[in-house]
């Protein structure tokens, strides 16, 4: 992002509205409260709300998404961190957006139960960390502003998450670290610490040299490991976000160098998409995916989702129309399973998530289990595919099924097809005899108990449906309209027995009618596409 004179001017006085509505609001929250913002810093804010481990999240507030999917999370979640303030050369805090401290947002979270952790970002500028670890009266400004905005929003604290820090800053930048939270801690408010992957003590290259692991684990109440971008947007060679060994040997050093209460590992939920020449090398920057663009990129015809069995994260290949070829590696809900067994092993108790919005919804059910439950046991992975598609009386296999258990073994498997029939088999053939829309749903028990379920809808044609209009009362027009009627290919008939002697060949898929006497009368719609296959549908009106 460019920054301006005019940009600054404007960003500064829609934080100093913010600030003033927040004040406000918080005012309102102390007359409702004990009033004490300032209390010692509280193991509470540090407990779990899970049994098993504590779930954090960054969201982002230009992106519609984050707050819309945010909703969607029941109870999984125990702490958020919005992208909402910038941290400039002269130490002072202006907001990332104009939604930034967003009200109905911080009601939600409030509502659910969840700690405000917003992430401080210095936008990539390496001169912003310059300044404040070589200018104590920066440093002492920045320090003050974000206690201002933490204390006048009410926040538990902030999420200090600067990057591109030289390796020659690393000494400056821990101490900053260390002033920081001792000042926040005097205010009872926590401090966490973003910071990029390490393998050593001794990996001084630009980026992760530029943290301190056993410094700022020892200051900062948390540290959010961000163990993704093993392949940045601007790598060379286009290949998995994260990799199931590299990031165990990230955890290995972090376990080394933080205390392990402290470590949170931070996992991706997005894609990157890379232009390739037929090497597999970059020919352009990657284009950040969500989970919801690669999903609709999946439903197309000859796309397919593949599984980098060492790296246990999944990619597609393609071409597109102009020709050119697409690299796409993402994380997804059975990637999260893999990291989760992880930090299972390796005792870790937070996960921080990069980032909710677009993300893959089986994400937010997979965290909601283990929220209740614990990692004892990793759910089974399930997916089932799309909806699917099929002509009555032609033999369907219901799929493709992706099910298998990380940690254990597959112990049930049943099926209901939505017709009446049943099948243990994983992907079972089932043929439907009538045309219509069914739920099949498949169960899947692991070893240890746990269950998952999955539905699907199945569309079976020529699938005739109708509905009418109209008061049923002897004299009265009543109308009939079948166009909501299905088939794969096309319906070339409708024809129309109405109950009462009338009969309507080939009448289209809308008509009129009248009875000329009162009683009950069934309405029988039969369809004809054009293969020859035929179906009715039939309702009685009275």
């Amino acid at each position: 992002m460019t920054w301006s004179r005019g940009n600054l001017h404007n960003l500064l006085s829609i934080f100093m509205a913010v600030s003033l509505l927040s004040l406000l609001s918080l005012l309102e929250c102390i007359d409702q409260s004990t009033g004490d913002f300032s209390a010692p810093f509280s193991d509470t804010m540090e407990s779990p709300i899970s049994p098993g481990i504590r779930i954090s999240a960054w969201t982002f507030p230009w992106d519609a998404s984050s707050f819309t999917t945010l909703k969607d999370w029941k109870d999984g979640l125990d702490e958020i961190s919005p992208y909402w303030y910038y941290a400039l050369e002269n130490g002072t805090v202006i907001p990332s957006h104009n939604d930034t401290a967003n009200r109905d947002f911080i009601i939600h979270c409030r509502s659910m139960g969840m700690v405000i952790v917003p992430m401080i970002s210095n936008n990539h500028d390496t001169n912003v960390v310059s300044s404040l670890i070589n200018n104590p009266e920066i440093q002492q400004t920045h320090i003050q502003e974000l206690l201002n905005v933490t204390i006048v929003n009410g926040f538990e604290g902030v999420d200090i998450n600067y990057e591109n820090i030289p390796t020659s800053m690393k000494d400056g930048y821990s101490k900053f670290i260390h002033n920081l939270s001792a000042a926040f801690h005097s205010k009872g408010k926590i401090i966490r610490v973003s910071v990029f992957p390490k393998v050593s003590d001794d990996e001084d290259r630009e980026g992760p040299g530029g943290y301190d692991y056993r410094k700022i684990g020892q200051y900062a109440d948390s540290v959010r490991v961000m163990a993704y971008n093993l392949h940045w947007s601007s790598s060379v060679r286009a290949g998995p976000i994260t990799s199931y060994d590299w990031v165990g040997t990230v955890i290995n050093y972090s376990v080394d160098a933080i205390p392990l209460e402290k470590i949170s590992l931070g996992i991706p939920l997005f894609g990157y998409d890379w232009i390739v020449d037929r090497s597999g090398r970059t020919l352009e920057i990657a284009e950040n995916r969500s989970f919801t663009y690669i999903s609709s990129l999946l439903r197309e015809p000859g796309m397919e989702r593949r599984w980098n069995g060492t790296s246990r994260t999944p990619y597609i290949s393609y071409e597109d129309s102009r020709g050119r070829l697409h690299s796409i590696h993402y994380n997804d809900a059975e990637s999260l399973l893999h990291e989760l067994l992880l930090v299972r092993d390796f005792g870790i108790s937070r996960i921080s998530l990069w980032r909710i919005g677009g993300e893959d919804p089986l994400v937010r059910e997979y965290l909601d289990i283990v929220s209740d439950r614990g990692l004892s046991n990793i759910p089974p992975y399930v997916n089932i595919g799309y909806d699917q598609k099929e002509m009555k009386g032609t033999p369907l296999r219901l799929g493709p099924v992706r099910a298998y258990d990380i940690d254990g073994v597959l112990s049930d498997i049943r099926w209901d097809m939505g017709d009446g029939g049943y099948s243990t088999l994983l992907e079972p053939e089932v043929v439907y005899r009538k045309g219509g829309i069914y739920n099949a749903f498949l169960n899947i028990t692991d070893n240890m108990g746990c269950t998952i379920s999955r539905h699907k809808t199945v569309t079976v044609s020529p699938a005739p449906v109708f509905e009418f209009t109209g008061e049923p009362r002897v004299g009265y027009e009543l109308s009939f309209d079948g166009s909501g009627s299905f088939d794969l290919f096309e319906i070339v008939s409708y024809s129309w027995k109405m109950g009462d002697g009338t009969y309507l060949y080939h009448a289209g898929p809308r008509i009129n009618h009248t009875y000329s006497r009162p009683g009950n009368f069934t309405v029988i719609l039969t369809v004809i596409d054009s293969r020859g296959y035929t179906d009715t549908y039939s309702m009685t009106i009275s």
